[in-house]
């Protein structure tokens, strides 16, 4: 019977982020769809006493899904290269290419300066 046994504890407990990720995600644009539908308004505006507010969390929503799948496993949930691609099952390359995609946007969307940031820094 499928599901059984976890082959990979780690790699299950990411994909079982992911779909939750997902399915909030899926609500999350639903909402605001009928929110624009109904013309309410989604977030207020941050009060500028706060000085300049990143909303990082907005800019990665507005990445492409592999880009924003890819960063949220890899930097949120810590997994390496070779996990990230286990869980979403795509190629190692694949992580690393979606990963340097998602830095560029992210520095142009948040319009902080690029650093290199190696994908498997070890210990």
């Amino acid at each position: 019977m499928k599901g059984e046994a976890i082959d990979s504890l780690g790699s299950w407990v990411a994909t079982v982020a992911l779909n939750v990720s997902r399915s909030g995600m899926r609500r999350t644009m639903a909402e605001r769809r009928a929110r624009h539908r109904l013309g309410t308004p989604t977030a207020t505006t941050p009060d500028s006493s706060h000085g300049d507010v990143v909303d990082v969390e907005r800019a990665v929503a507005s990445l492409p899904r592999r880009q924003r799948e890819v960063v949220v496993l890899r930097y949120l949930l810590d997994l390496n290269t070779a996990e990230t691609a286990t869980t979403l099952r795509i190629n190692e390359g694949t992580v690393k290419s979606e990963l340097s995609r998602a830095r560029a946007a992210l520095t142009q969307r948040l319009g902080t300066v690029s650093m290199e940031v190696t994908n498997d820094a070890g210990p």
